[in-house]
């Protein structure tokens, strides 16, 4: 009987001493949903967790805080505030991993006084459509922010949204007079997004065809063609974008035009013209059978149709005999086959020998080994849109 009571009171006594050595071992307590106090014991803790040097100890931590979620976010929020660049860092990086469930926190971070920490929350809200529509009110607000990185970047989360920011139109069309070209150029991709419903803007795009940056002048073209027949008041722009010293601006002119269709009636002399140029020769006669209101066009070497700037789908593959020139991404009608990419496209697709090659962002992770925002080369089989390889490449 004395024995148990000394092993009992050995154990009373040891167990103020394992409490304050554990209290000295911040990554030694397991997160658990009793830990998101804000209490400065508790931030202190969290902080020192989060920019440990083990590993396992940041892993958990940031683990724990995700899972934790939405409890977590006001606790997520005050580590902002810490004063350690390297924790505000790592702080953002886990509200991006949170997601959808973070986008209050987001819109919040959009009128930070800090321009790292508006720019991570813009970015974070790029990669969340369609869960962002409810907060355009406070993405055009950002249009108007004092950095432009994140002015443009709000424009291209309201291009994100596809056609669902038509209430953002008249903010955009303001935005295609900033002063920064990169702001410029993805308000009017936003645009070039949201499609037929950004009519509104038709005659400010008409006018940016004629920005003295090259990218704003095919982004404009490229709304244009977004919203078809009516910007039928652009053709004279549009046509004077054939001589474009740019081609990708002459390519995009000419799909403009065919996407307006016989309404651009006078384009039909400038577009035979143009056609004498082997590099716009297949627009240019794309672009008249659609203003002639061909059905089948004549056989051509690669009769492709412009592509939407933000688009999900593959160009048709080409074919011999009389090819389609235009297709139903609903139906199914003229489509051989189709491939989810991420949120924005680089350039057209390309085709070589048997081979299908697309420029992409990493938005939709192929291998899971890569998650961070990078430039992805992806390679199909054309005959069968069989995925055959990528090659990833970080942002810089």
């Amino acid at each position: 009987m004395r024995r148990g009571f000394i092993l009992a009171l050995l154990c009373i006594l040891q167990i103020p001493v394992l409490t304050q050595s554990t209290g000295s071992l911040p990554q030694a307590h397991p997160a658990s949903g009793s830990d998101f106090s804000l209490s400065s014991a508790s931030l202190r803790e969290w902080e020192n967790r989060l920019v440990a040097r083990d590993p396992k100890t940041r892993a958990s931590a940031e683990a724990a805080l995700v899972k934790g979620t939405p409890r977590s976010l006001p606790l997520l929020k005050r580590l902002l505030d810490r004063g350690n660049e390297h924790l505000q860092v790592v702080t953002l990086e886990i509200i991006r991993r949170i997601g959808r469930p973070a986008i209050p926190l987001l819109v919040e971070l959009l009128r930070d006084e800090r321009v790292s920490v508006r720019r991570d929350a813009v970015d974070a809200l790029i990669d969340l459509p369609p869960h962002t529509e409810s907060i355009q009110p406070a993405l055009r607000r950002a249009l108007n922010d004092e950095d432009s990185t994140v002015a443009g970047d709000a424009a291209r989360a309201l291009g994100a949204l596809g056609h669902k920011a038509s209430p953002s139109v008249g903010a955009l069309v303001r935005t295609l007079s900033h002063e920064d070209p990169y702001v410029r150029v993805y308000a009017a991709e936003a645009l070039a997004s949201i499609g037929p419903k950004a009519a509104a803007a038709a005659g400010d795009l008409a006018r940016a065809v004629s920005d003295p940056t090259p990218g704003v002048r095919w982004a404009a073209c490229e709304a244009l063609a977004g919203i078809g027949p009516a910007a039928a008041a652009a053709v004279p722009q549009l046509i004077d974008a054939l001589q474009d010293e740019f081609l990708y601006v002459r390519i995009f002119a000419a799909g403009a035009l065919g996407s307006i269709g016989p309404p651009a009636e006078a384009a039909r002399e400038p577009l035979r013209a143009a056609a004498n140029d082997p590099a716009l020769r297949n627009d240019a006669q794309w672009a008249l059978n659609r203003i002639a209101g061909v059905a089948a066009a004549e056989p051509v070497d690669s009769p492709l149709a412009p592509a939407p700037s933000v688009s999900i789908q593959s160009e048709p593959v080409a074919q011999t005999g009389n090819p389609p020139v235009d297709w139903d991404t609903t139906s199914g009608r003229n489509i051989v086959w189709s491939v989810e990419l991420g949120y924005e496209t680089f350039g057209r697709p390309v085709v070589a020998d048997d081979t299908v090659y697309l420029g992409t962002n990493n938005a939709r992770p192929r291998d899971p080994a890569y998650q961070e925002d990078s430039g992805v080369l992806m390679a199909f089989r054309a005959a069968d849109g069989t995925f055959l390889w990528q090659d990833v490449a970080p942002r810089v």
